[in-house]
């Protein structure tokens, strides 16, 4: 079952910690939304680096600081 990312997102309002996979479809900004979502409900995102370039993973951590964790 695949989960769409704006149920990804609801899922981080809740606090929810969230990993995301290699193989999901989500593009950048949508990693983007929802690590800005659970970072400021206190919740940790999981990104594994598979489809994203490197200039997008320093940008996921900048923008989650301690709340994300990118699996290379």
């Amino acid at each position: 079952m695949t989960i769409m990312a704006n149920q990804a997102e609801q899922l981080a309002r809740i606090g929810c910690n969230i990993e995301i996979p290699a193989n999901t479809v989500y593009l950048a900004n949508q990693v983007e939304n929802i690590i800005r979502i659970a970072s400021s409900h206190g919740a940790h995102v999981t990104v594994h680096a598979g489809r994203y370039l490197p200039s997008q993973l320093e940008h996921f951590a900048r923008i989650g600081r301690d709340k994300v964790t990118i699996v290379l």
